[in-house]
């Protein structure tokens, strides 16, 4: 999301309630309806959906709640994913007419809206590639990358996300085991790649992700 969306849409949801929830916590489920547009202030959020023999899929870059939520209210259609706090989690809900309110009134808005959206497309589509093509390394780099450019806060010579992403999560993601996940997980640790510090996933070395995930 840009800057300048991104102080538009906080000016005009700052002005609701705001609500928090726990860690580990599930803001939504499939059936669910939404008669209001939620917009997160801090925290981080994880959008799965099950498959019918109980495994979880894992969809998106851990900040779909306000997408998610705008889309099914907006065309008031059921939702068919969970919603799983990733971090604590503090959101504002705004009524659903008074968002489409002003989406009438600003087409500036309305147009980086769009944008957005067309960004968010995008990265689903290519975390698609990178989940269904290649080796397992290559599942697991090409996802890690795909959170550097999406999530990543460049500090110096390294990037980190602010929460450690658990290998059952990164499984999920991608389609492997969680064994699997932490076996070349560990390697990319050893290798001076990624690292975990104070509850971050640092990552450390951006060119060689890259270059293993190109391999």
């Amino acid at each position: 999301m840009t800057k300048e969306l991104e102080e538009q849409l906080v000016k005009f949801f700052s002005k609701y309630r705001l609500q928090t929830f726990k860690k580990g916590e599930i803001m939504s489920c499939p059936g669910d309806k939404f008669s209001e547009v939620l917009f997160v202030d801090k925290g981080y959020v994880r959008l799965f959906a099950t498959t019918s023999d109980g495994r979880e899929i894992t969809i998106g870059n851990f900040k779909p709640t306000f997408f998610i939520s705008a889309l099914c209210a907006l065309n008031a259609c059921e939702s068919p994913f969970y919603q799983e706090c990733v971090t604590e989690v503090s959101l504002w809900k705004a009524p659903t007419s008074d968002f489409q309110q002003l989406l009438e009134k600003n087409s500036q808005l309305s147009m980086l809206l769009f944008k957005h959206i067309a960004s968010v497309t995008e990265n689903l589509l290519l975390d698609a590639v990178y989940t269904k093509t290649g080796n397992a390394e290559s599942k697991i780099t090409g996802i890690l990358f795909s959170l550097v450019n999406t999530l990543g806060k460049e500090e110096g010579n390294h990037f980190s996300i602010d929460f450690d992403v658990p290998h059952r999560i990164i499984a999920t993601l991608t389609g492997l085991t969680r064994e699997t996940v932490s076996f070349h997980m560990k390697q990319l640790e050893n290798k001076g790649v990624v690292k975990s510090v104070k509850g971050k996933l640092i990552i450390t070395d951006v060119e060689a992700l890259r270059d293993t995930h190109q391999t």
